[in-house]
């Protein structure tokens, strides 16, 4: 090996030692640089009342990517709100910090400010969350073949959940949105117990849509009166659902009145509604004799829709806490109490 060749050589593996010397420092400062973020969350959450505790934090996947695994994670806002989780892993790829992916297969238990215990069992539990300069961009949640378990109720098995926030700047007025939402659902199956007149199994849930004008500081009617007052509403942009034979789409508006309580004003489409009322017949709900002008009167005044099927275009309304389809009062809504 020529004099000239040792050099190069040399020099080629020096820029090697300097690079993984580099590639090392920046690894562990990008660690301590999420975990010192996750340490202020913490202390600011607590500072504002919450309780938060886990059993530790892990750092691995040195040297292509940064995993930080969170150890039995619970949470417990001064509401009453209270998670307990499986230990979650945060996956930070070193070129792209402000993407981080979160998974947590396993149980999960939910207690409601009202009391109310939810347990959830899945096999997949993915998140997905998008950081800018100002914050969360953008979050994401996925539960696939799992469970829910509500109180002392038989476990309810579902194939997908998902859900979806984009927080957005905040508006000018309330003409324009501060936050996107999503949430999904597929192959729900229904307790043993629940009244079978649509069938066991929600096939496809689905709800999008926006919170116009500047986002409630919190929860405290307060807040939510001021963003009322300022003409905060929720836009729904898509309501749907696949149950058994009957399919539903709806959008519209929701609003809170003066005493804070929720109406809506929705106009849904309606398919399939003739083998639902024959389901109600069926299970005693209504007369046969019902039934039957029920059916008439709604074929009635029905169209057929782009697949030839009837489909009904009716009104949803929620007034004084009255939920009304079309002209005809349903079912009268429990009072919601905002702490």
């Amino acid at each position: 090996m020529t004099r000239r060749a040792k050099i190069l050589l040399s020099l080629f593996a020096l820029l090697l030692v300097l690079a993984a010397g580099g590639w090392t420092l920046y690894w562990h400062g990008l660690a301590r640089s999420v975990e010192g973020r996750l340490a202020t969350w913490i202390a600011e959450r607590r500072a504002e009342g919450w309780h938060v505790d886990h059993d530790g934090v892990q750092r691995a996947g040195f040297p292509f990517t940064l995993h930080l695994t969170v150890l039995r994670p619970e949470i417990a806002r001064p509401d009453g709100l209270v998670w307990r989780g499986a230990d979650l892993t945060a996956t930070v790829p070193p070129f792209q910090p402000g993407r981080v992916t979160l998974a947590a297969p396993g149980r999960h238990e939910v207690q409601m400010p009202l009391g109310e215990r939810l347990l959830i069992e899945a096999q997949e539990v993915d998140g997905l969350v998008y950081l800018g300069f100002g914050g969360v961009t953008e979050m994401g949640l996925r539960l696939a073949q799992g469970s829910l378990t509500a109180g002392r109720a038989p476990a309810q098995g579902f194939e997908e959940v998902t859900a979806m926030v984009q927080p957005l700047p905040p508006p000018p007025d309330h003409t324009q949105p501060s936050l996107r939402f999503s949430l999904g659902l597929l192959g729900l199956e229904m307790p043993a117990d629940f009244p079978s007149v649509l069938g066991p199994r929600i096939e496809r849930a689905r709800l999008a849509g926006a919170v116009m004008g500047r986002m409630p500081q919190d929860e405290g009617p307060a807040s939510l009166a001021a963003w009322r007052d300022d003409g905060g509403t929720v836009e729904i942009e898509a309501l749907q659902l696949n149950w058994s034979t009957l399919s539903l789409a709806a959008e519209g508006t929701l609003a809170l009145d003066r005493e804070l309580q929720p109406e809506a004003a929705l106009t849904a489409q309606v398919q399939g509604f003739q083998q639902a009322v024959e389901g109600f017949r069926s299970e005693g709900a209504i007369g046969r004799q019902e039934a039957e002008m029920l059916k008439l009167v709604l074929g009635l005044i029905s169209r057929p829709g782009a697949d030839g099927r009837p489909s009904l275009t009716v009104p949803v309304t929620v007034q004084d806490r009255t939920l009304s389809v079309g002209p005809v009062p349903v079912t009268r809504l429990p009072r919601v109490v905002w702490e």
